[in-house]
């Protein structure tokens, strides 16, 4: 049985979504279920993220700049991607 229009196009978006997040960073084989787990993105956001932790002073307060660090570990994420491509 088809899928719904609605239901097609909202896979459409996931795709799109995922494609530019780089793909999934350990893929599955071809043939399997593969609409779950960590995007590259996600990994290359997470492998940085605690190098930019380590990299505060320690009298920093850490509940208020978790945040910053979860935003710069996607913008050096995002520059990753972006050099991968070229």
């Amino acid at each position: 049985m088809p899928n719904s229009p609605q239901v097609e196009e909202r896979f459409a978006k996931y795709r799109a979504v995922l494609a530019k997040a780089g793909g999934y960073a350990f893929p599955l084989p071809d043939g399997c279920v593969d609409d779950y787990g960590m995007t590259l993105r996600d990994y290359f956001a997470a492998s940085v993220a605690g190098h930019i932790w380590d990299g505060l002073p320690e009298d920093v307060d850490t509940g208020t700049c978790a945040h910053t660090v979860a935003v710069k570990a996607y913008i050096v994420a995002d520059a990753m991607l972006y050099e991968r491509e070229k």
